[in-house]
């Protein structure tokens, strides 16, 4: 372990992965999303309202505020000696709490700083010292009760009695006995950029204030909030230890917001987000276009690939996982799939684990060695969390660097990935192989257009609706002749052939690809069969291509027939003539004939923007700029290809190298009013071609 050293402004501290990294957490009284409601905030006025940059310095107007904490050696004198000499309810943590440090060994560096901490005259919650002093909330519960009698509350805070200064000839008191322990306002082994932090001060504020204004982190996804001070951290860490001038950074997951972090600090820096949570893209589109920051937002299930846009494209990856070997196995390995430089690309990780659980900490690590990668540095409690009390409210930063040995390792790690990866919820590692976490394929399910295994039917047997593919995970003995395609690779590229009947298996789990499945699959009608009740149908998102109707786990998908050309002129027809194909597809009865009546009867005709729309879904696996600036051309007829990528561009600045699969749930819902703009947008002037 590195003595802590001065270090030039701009760089980082030359640390090794045996450095530990100094406290960075937030101390006062942050909110904590996985522990309850969060206790109130202390107003302006209140004395002993703690800074929120976890500096630990008191402010001038602080009359309460005690004296800062003298160095952890005579301060954990200072309080031994407490302990020894007074009564239960004087100063010092007690002989019990001196018992446990003494009984944790080497370890008893943890509590040595939490003691330190609750005698310097702060008011402390039990979520702010968790994160303060990176210790799990048992460890922290265990020291509490020990010194349950001598703390003096406030409401829900507390704090000990600062402690006397420790008699003359204390042992440890000596100028010039080593340092035994930094607390908080203590000497720190070298942070590799605390001493760029407090020229942030602005950055960590406004970052503080787009997290607490954030979606809420959803139980389900392992959604733990990091404080605003830890983005900025990782912000400053990518920009002093990387050159970012002209760089791309991928971020593998991004509740957290460091990509907007990143943005703010180095403007030269291109930013890809790639994410589950359509809330969470589609705050950072909206934070991302109101600050004018080169932030794209894509869509993805990481379990069923990265988005097309993100493969090969990036200089570094960040990612902050589940933290289950597998959850961390697979954002590290599509982290490493969206490196374009294999010699140089990097990937950084935020993965912590309790001190008490060492045992899963080595299966994580375990994984991310199966990947064949190189621990460049592990920055120990370099990120802090709003919540997260288990682990410490805290997890190491790693920074991994790929070998020619990782990429069959990430082909092999992505190839098996498991649907169950996170650590709470439906989804979890722990639930796998529950009854409740049965893919379609082994629960069967109510809808009668649905396949059931143990029953012995097949998809659509009930109305004799048979399909020519069958994709996901399908019982073997289901039309075992039909073709069958896996889920990501139906995501992937287009089918070889053009089937009219598709029947789809969605596991526990992968629900929110719904519409994604249904925009790859071409084919007149789909059935699909999911794991659970449909809550809620994507009509609004495929609309203009499929009629959706729900009946238990089963979901009917019926292709609309495409505008034709001249539709929207008078005398013209709405839709393509319908052909024996499209007859097969309707609905039966009376569903057929209203939703005939419905198109016969609308109002407004379908025009250029309905036929290009249209063209633009019809091609959800090709580039969605392609595809309009073509479909652009035939509608106006005055634009060259210059021209109307130009307008594209103009109307929709986030149509750029995307696929329409990768698009998020509002830049979908933005596309039909986009396409509008597009036929009246005014040509610029250029080049042909």
């Amino acid at each position: 372990m590195e003595p802590s050293v001065p270090v030039p402004s701009g760089e980082p501290a030359d640390l090794t992965t045996a450095t530990t990294a100094g406290p960075s957490g937030v101390s006062g009284n942050a909110p904590d999303s996985a522990s309850g409601p969060a206790p109130d905030r202390a107003s302006a006025s209140d004395p002993d309202q703690v800074s929120a940059s976890g500096s630990g310095q008191a402010r001038p107007s602080d009359p309460d505020r005690a004296p800062a904490a003298p160095g952890p050696a005579p301060a954990l004198a200072a309080l031994a000696a407490s302990a020894a000499a007074g009564p239960p309810c004087a100063s010092g943590p007690g002989e019990g709490a001196m018992a446990l440090v003494a009984r944790a060994g080497i370890d008893g560096r943890r509590l040595r700083n939490a003691l330190v901490a609750l005698s310097d005259g702060r008011w402390w919650t039990l979520a702010d010292l968790v994160r303060e002093t990176a210790t799990s909330r048992r460890t922290v519960e265990e020291l509490l009760r020990e010194v349950d009698e001598r703390l003096e509350r406030s409401g829900a805070r507390f704090r000990l009695p600062s402690a006397p200064a420790a008699p003359s000839g204390t042992p440890g008191t000596s100028g010039t006995q080593r340092t035994q322990g930094p607390g908080p306002g203590a000497v720190s082994p070298a942070d590799p950029v605390a001493h760029l932090l407090p020229g942030h001060a602005d950055l960590v504020a406004l970052m503080d204030e787009l997290i607490a204004k954030a979606p809420r982190g959803r139980h389900a996804l392992d959604h733990v909030a990091a404080t605003g001070e830890t983005v900025v951290r990782r912000a400053l860490l990518l920009d002093a230890r990387f050159w970012l001038d002209g760089a791309r950074l991928l971020c593998v997951g991004d509740h957290d917001l460091t990509s907007l972090a990143t943005a703010l600090l180095h403007p030269g820096v291109e930013v890809t987000v790639a994410d589950i949570d359509e809330r969470i893209l589609a705050y950072i589109s909206d934070q991302a276009d109101r600050l004018g920051l080169a932030v794209r937002t894509r869509w993805a299930d990481l379990r069923l690939g990265l988005p097309a846009s993100a493969h090969a494209w990036a200089d570094l990856a960040i990612t902050d996982p589940p933290y289950t070997p597998e959850g961390v196995a697979l954002f590290v390995a599509r982290g490493a799939e969206g490196l374009r430089d294999r010699d140089r690309g990097r990937i950084l990780l935020a993965y912590g684990a309790s001190e008490r659980t060492p045992a899963l900490a080595l299966k994580v690590q375990q994984a991310l060695s199966g990947l064949n990668l190189v621990n460049e540095a592990i920055y120990p409690d370099f990120n802090r969390y709003l919540g997260a009390e288990a682990i410490g409210s805290a997890a190491d930063l790693y920074v991994l660097r790929p070998t020619t040995k990782t990429w069959p390792a990430v082909a092999s790690r992505v190839e098996a990935a498991a649907t169950a990866i996170y650590t709470r919820g439906p989804q979890s590692v722990e639930s796998a192989g529950s009854p409740g976490a049965s893919s379609p394929a082994t629960a069967p399910p109510s809808a009668p257009a649905s396949a059931t295994a143990a029953g012995g039917r097949d998809p659509g047997a009930d109305d004799g609706f048979v399909p020519e593919v069958l994709v996901g995970d399908w019982p073997r003995d289901v039309l075992p002749r039909l073709p069958r395609a896996r889920l990501t690779t139906w995501l992937a590229k287009p089918y070889a052939s053009d089937p009219a009947r598709v029947a789809i298996s969605v596991p526990a789990g992968l629900e929110a690809a719904l519409p994604r499945l249904l925009l790859a699959t071409r084919a007149r009608e789909v059935r699909v069969t999911l794991a659970s009740a449909v809550r809620e149908l994507p009509a609004d998102l495929l609309s203009p291509v499929y009629r959706l109707t729900a009946e238990g786990t089963g979901v009917r998908a019926v292709r609309v027939a495409p505008p034709v050309p001249g539709a929207g002129r008078p005398g013209s027809t709405t839709t393509a003539p319908d052909t024996a194909r499209d007859r097969d597809a309707e609905p039966a009865g009376d569903t057929a004939r209203a939703g005939n009546a419905a198109r016969a009867g609308n109002a407004e005709p379908a025009g250029d923007a309905e036929r290009i729309l249209r063209r633009i879904l019809d091609n959800a696996h090709g580039k969605l700029a392609n595809t309009w600036r073509e479909a652009l051309i035939g509608a106006r007829g005055d634009l060259t290809k210059k021209q109307a990528r130009a307008v594209v561009t103009a109307v929709a600045p986030w149509a750029a190298d995307v696929t329409v699969l990768e698009l998020p749930a509002h830049r979908l819902l933005e596309l039909p009013a986009a396409v509008r703009d597009s036929l009246s947008a005014p040509a610029v002037a250029g080049s042909p071609g």
